[in-house]
């Protein structure tokens, strides 16, 4: 409990959020090898597949989500807040919005530059194009 807490202290978000951390704490320890299960993640000892952590990310991480608009002066992003990785579709995001907020995204650009893989189609901007300077 207390890495929970402290991953929530880290992100800044308020404590009202402490089940998502916790949510998303499990996750990543089914991800990465324990006592138990060493070397492999029990994810690995259960499948036998090598997880995918490139979508991992620091939880409140700050995020760019794509907005469609046809105002081509508008900006093409709105900024919010990473909480997790949802398990509603492929490739989507559980994100906080500065109203408060919880939505699941697709289109997400993170603050280390990197695009989900959701996001990578043809029909949808880079992050270059949607980060502000």
């Amino acid at each position: 409990m207390s890495l929970i807490l402290a991953r929530l202290d880290e992100s800044g978000l308020p404590e009202q959020y402490w089940a998502d951390c916790a949510e998303y704490a499990a996750y990543l320890h089914k991800l990465t090898p324990s006592k138990k299960t060493a070397p492999l993640s029990p994810y690995e000892a259960a499948t036998g597949n090598k997880p995918d952590l490139s979508q991992a990310h620091r939880f409140g991480e700050k995020v760019w989500v794509k907005v469609d608009t046809s105002n081509k002066l508008a900006p093409h992003a709105d900024q919010a807040r990473w909480i997790g990785p949802s398990h509603e579709t492929a490739d989507s995001h559980h994100i906080l919005w500065q109203n408060g907020s919880v939505t699941v995204e697709r289109n997400v650009c993170f603050s280390n530059g990197t695009q989900s893989t959701a996001a990578q189609g043809e029909d949808t901007v880079t992050c270059e194009e949607i980060e502000p300077a």
